[in-house]
């Protein structure tokens, strides 16, 4: 054996006993954390991760959160947030750090957002990292179609495909076609459908500080009952459970005495999502009779999604708005796209300073209306939102979970 070829051995022996004690270190780590829980979906894990454990601390189980949406975060035992910082890409390895620090800080309990797109980084982070013995899905909607499928019902075979045998699946009613609910309970896992009456007094007897979906909750409650939380001690821990930063959010604006309402439903995303954040909007006291201008942000590295919304706009299937000014990145792509529909009334605007973007919005209906942000949070979207917070008192959209 020649001397490279020694080394080289030797190198990939080396590897390969890194790689089998990190194994071994993660699965210490996820055996030391009696109960694991993930929540998956399209749209509203980070909110459901906040909501179950905010439940699963009024019930006495000392809990660690960590959502990974439009603002990640790590939400200790304590209440406090702490925000995580990356140094590179986003990666489903960063799961096994949240493992470790939940073990040093002896939580009962972890509440995790799941990360992946991907099928493929799907079913590792759950099937390989997290394990959980929980595994709450939100809803399937068509987005991030490139990995995806273009259909929800490509979406969910993709999201089904990746659930471990043997967990506790927790599913709104609808959100998974039958025949997929039956292959997984062939598969042993254990499946929740959560229907649209279920508990529905601690539904209506629960009020949140921000526009906060019926459905997140009963599915938050059902988590927290299958951890063993009665459902109306979790519901006492929700009614203070803090906004996500991408949660549906309204602030009233006063500027030279026109008064204005923005909303924040960038994160909705894709257009059925934005369609539900939509007709809340327009439904809302604070609204009603106020001209609609919608600022839609686009992003680069979504081409799909820029995609859908074009289609939608076009077509006449997304929001009813008096004028729509597109910001972001190259916005002339959208708005020649969807020019038939709006003709004058689309236009791009080049500035990405949210002071400048709000006034612009501002000239459309100099009496003032309702600035209705939607598309992407990313980028020009989360400094929005951060503009709105600061110079905006919040405003509520409605007095009920809808």
């Amino acid at each position: 054996m020649g001397p490279d070829l020694a080394v080289a051995l030797a190198g990939i022996g080396g590897l390969l006993a890194y790689f089998g004690l990190e194994r071994a270190r993660v699965a210490s780590n996820r055996r030391a954390v009696p109960l694991r829980i993930c929540v998956t979906g399209t749209r509203g894990k980070s909110s459901v991760v906040r909501l179950i454990a905010a439940g699963l601390s009024a019930g006495g189980t000392r809990t660690l959160a960590k959502t990974t949406g439009s603002r990640a975060c790590v939400i200790l035992p304590s209440g406090e947030e702490r925000p995580l910082v990356r140094r590179g890409t986003p990666s489903i390895l960063e799961q096994r750090a949240v493992l470790r620090l939940a073990r040093r800080g002896e939580a009962g309990a972890l509440v995790v957002e799941v990360m992946s797109i991907r099928p493929e980084n799907y079913a590792a982070e759950l099937g390989r990292i997290v394990l959980p013995h929980v595994l709450a899905l939100t809803n399937v909607r068509p987005d991030h179609t490139a990995d995806l499928g273009e259909s929800s019902e490509d979406a969910a075979r993709a999201f089904a495909a990746g659930v471990p045998a043997r967990c506790r699946l927790v599913l709104p009613e609808g959100a998974l076609p039958q025949d997929l609910v039956q292959g997984l309970e062939r598969r042993g896992v254990h499946v929740r459908v959560v229907g649209t009456d279920a508990y529905s007094g601690e539904v209506e007897g629960l009020s949140v500080a921000y526009a906060e979906w019926a459905d997140n909750v009963r599915l938050a409650l059902a988590v927290c009952a299958a951890a063993g939380v009665s459902p109306d001690v979790a519901a006492v821990g929700m009614r203070g459970v803090r906004a996500d930063f991408g949660a549906l959010r309204a602030w009233r604006l006063t500027d030279g005495g026109s008064a204005w309402i923005a909303v924040n439903a960038f994160a909705a995303n894709d257009p059925v999502s934005t369609m539900s954040a939509y007709r809340r909007v327009v439904e809302a006291a604070a609204c009603c009779g106020l001209p609609l201008v919608g600022v839609f942000n686009v992003r680069s590295d979504r081409g799909d999604r820029t995609a859908q919304w074009c289609r939608a706009l076009a077509s006449g299937t997304g929001p009813e708005l008096e004028h729509l000014l597109v910001v972001g990145d190259r916005p002339g792509l959208v708005a020649r796209r969807v020019r038939l529909r709006y003709s004058d009334r689309v236009q791009t605007l080049p500035e990405r300073v949210p002071e400048a973007v709000t006034r612009e919005a501002q000239r459309v209906a100099p009496s003032g209306g309702v600035m209705f942000g939607f598309g992407n949070i990313g980028g020009l979207g989360a400094a929005l939102v951060e503009h709105w917070e600061e110079v905006g008192e919040p405003v509520c959209l409605s007095s009920s979970l809808s």
